[in-house]
């Protein structure tokens, strides 16, 4: 069994995971969610029963969305600290991809693009 830190930052992000953590908790893996409120994300999180850590509240324009990142990237530094995961998901942020770098022991991470590599023509 594994340990795994899933980051869930944006209501899409709850779909997207939802089937993998159920398969993984089948499995009997320990799932982390840290989550972010950001519109319904946390409301869709508790709608499926997913226990989750709410690091930061989305901010306002551009000063606000600078000290949400600092808040959050702080808080998910000490959460991957204290969870020790093998493994980190996530539609990766700069924090999340070097915190799974340095600190993450089975896998890096998995970080899924949020933007594609070519351009369309």
């Amino acid at each position: 069994m594994i340990r795994v830190l899933i980051e869930v930052v944006h209501p899409a992000h709850v779909l997207f995971f939802l089937n993998a953590i159920k398969a993984m908790k089948a499995r009997g893996d320990t799932i982390l969610i840290v989550s972010r409120h950001k519109d319904v994300t946390c409301d869709l999180l508790d709608r499926f029963g997913l226990e989750h850590k709410p690091l930061s509240t989305a901010g306002d324009g551009k000063v606000g969305l600078a000290m949400e990142l600092i808040v959050r990237d702080s808080r998910l530094f000490r959460e991957v600290r204290k969870f020790n995961p093998d493994v980190m998901l996530g539609f990766g942020g700069v924090a999340f991809r070097m915190l799974a770098n340095c600190l993450v022991s089975l896998l890096s991470a998995f970080t899924i693009p949020t933007q594609p590599r070519c351009k369309m023509v």
